[in-house]
């Protein structure tokens, strides 16, 4: 199947796969090697010199025309989104309404009424975990072995199930006995664990190969915060909700609520329905690892950028799970908010994680990639102490808020470094270790609900920011292995359908940009 949706793909022109104008692609008589369809007609205008010149390299579409230094931002040429982008950039913010109405702290909150125990809060939390690392690995596999969207498809049926199962839990959960609708809870959520660790790796893997290396940064980080802005909109229904039918942490209000984001999964299964493998890109998409490298040395380098992403987000993950399902109780118990006070505070969470994501991916262009990371991780871990030893309570809000914007806003670049180097064929093995994070993030937090019985929240929190400052220090070695993506360099398809990589405006001398 994976063969023949290749051979469909192959028979576009590139400019169709790419969604590219293909007036750009004119030839002119004087040069004396074929130029880049993806070229945009503009260069001519601003002066780059090739039309008329006789130039004897084609220029780099990749960048601003009249960049004339190493440092020159990668701009996204002036065409349309592959099909696939588009879809993913609709996808993620869809689920992630349905999921933070669902699953987040409107099922924690139930579940602490229902049973008294913030324990149980984390086994119901630890279930979907576990699921989603048990699916993950085997629809990695099957991904890259067989099919992409056939795996999406059959995920798509897992989470409906799951989130059917998840409504008659708690709307029919008045008639049980506590302990049997808390089970029923547990199997609800970890069918849905099985349906993300089942649909992540695949549409992630779909995701990079519609996008041509070099340039991804800025796109993983519109993804990103399209993603955390939908865990805003979830909240803001919340609020909506909450303010109908009453502001006060009751059974019944909270019903109503996980039921309207569980009736909202039809938006995103139908988006994800529509991914296709035919309009990923081909060599476009490739690692960026230098083609004149020793083979041995190139796959020794790419694992160890690979694996030092992943240990990386595991550890950070594994920390935030002890933690970030208990913020919402730590609002209500100890700083005594009310429903919708807790929920505004999870829209401005986000809706700040967006903004500074665009920031972050700015000056990444500068810094390099892995230095921004490390910057704002070990800023927010300093602030998340702070917020430890602080009882006031607007300034203990404030300080979450800026600590949880610091530390979420660079996933996107983490992300776009990971499929900027791993091997197109093993893209979604890669992605699947994502879900190790979620494993960690929910499997972390039936220890945090221990400790946070035992020891209370600041405690807990302590140890969250301990674990997110060994998780900068891992990342930190990357710092002279990756390059930062203003790169000198960029991957351009030539009009004979090979791709090469071309030395920038101003550089055309040769030579990489430097490490981050």
């Amino acid at each position: 199947m994976r063969q023949a949706a290749a051979a469909t793909a192959d028979d576009e022109p590139a400019w169709a796969r790419t969604d590219a104008d293909p007036s750009d692609a004119a030839e002119q008589a004087t040069e004396s090697t074929a130029r880049n369809p993806l070229r945009q007609d503009a260069d001519a205008e601003q002066g780059n010199g090739d039309a008329g010149q006789g130039s004897s390299s084609a220029r780099n579409p990749l960048l601003r025309p009249d960049s004339n230094d190493d440092d020159a931002e990668l701009s996204a040429p002036k065409r349309p989104l592959n099909r696939n982008v588009k879809i993913t950039l609709c996808y993620q913010p869809s689920l992630n309404v349905c999921t933070s109405l669902a699953t987040a702290s409107p099922l924690a909150a139930y579940v602490l009424l229902r049973t008294g125990s913030n324990a149980r809060v984390g086994y119901a939390v630890g279930a979907m975990g576990v699921a989603n690392l048990c699916a993950a690995f085997p629809a990695a596999w099957l991904a890259d072995r067989w099919s992409r969207t056939a795996v999406i498809r059959t995920a798509v049926i897992i989470g409906a199930l799951g989130f059917c199962s998840l409504v008659a839990s708690v709307v029919l959960g008045d008639h049980w006995d506590a302990n049997k609708q808390f089970l029923c809870i547990c199997g609800s959520t970890a069918i849905i664990g099985c349906f993300v660790g089942s649909q992540s790796s695949a549409v992630e893997a779909i995701f990079g190969d519609s996008i041509p290396s070099g340039s991804r940064s800025r796109l993983y980080v519109r993804k990103q915060s399209l993603r955390v802005l939908g865990t805003a909109a979830g909240p803001l229904l919340a609020v909506v909700v909450f303010a109908t039918v009453g502001d006060h942490w009751r059974e019944g209000e909270l019903e109503i609520v996980i039921a309207c984001g569980a009736c909202l999964f039809f938006c995103p299964a139908l988006l994800a329905l529509a991914l296709s493998e035919q309009q990923t890109l081909g060599d476009l998409s490739r690692p960026l690892l230098s083609e004149t490298a020793d083979a041995t040395e190139r796959r020794q380098q790419e694992l160890r950028i690979a694996a030092t992403v992943c240990v990386s987000d595991v550890v950070s993950m594994l920390g935030s799970g002890m933690t970030v399902k208990f913020f919402p109780l730590f609002f209500w118990r100890e700083v005594g908010l009310s429903p919708i006070k807790v929920q505004v505070i999870y829209v401005l969470a986000p809706t700040g994680i967006a903004c500074c994501a665009f920031g972050a991916q700015k000056l990444s262009k500068r810094i390099g990639r892995v230095w921004v990371t490390v910057c704002t991780k070990v800023c927010a871990c300093i602030l998340l102490a702070v917020m430890t030893r602080v009882d006031d309570g607007p300034l203990v809000i404030v300080l979450y808020l800026l600590r949880t914007w610091l530390a979420n806003c660079c996933s996107g670049l983490t992300r776009s470094i990971l499929n900027d180097y791993v091997r197109k064929e093993e893209r979604a093995r890669w992605n699947a270790a994502e879900s190790i994070n979620r494993f960690g993030w929910s499997g972390s937090a039936v220890l945090g609900g221990h400790l946070v019985d035992r020891y209370g929240y600041r405690f807990t929190f302590l140890i969250t920011a301990g674990l997110q400052l060994c998780s900068a220090a891992i990342l930190a070695s990357l710092a002279r292995v990756v390059e930062r993506e203003s790169s000198t360099y960029a991957r351009v398809e030539t009009s004979e359908g090979e791709t090469k990589e071309e030395p920038a405006p101003g550089d055309e001398e040769g030579g990489r940009a430097k490490p981050d």
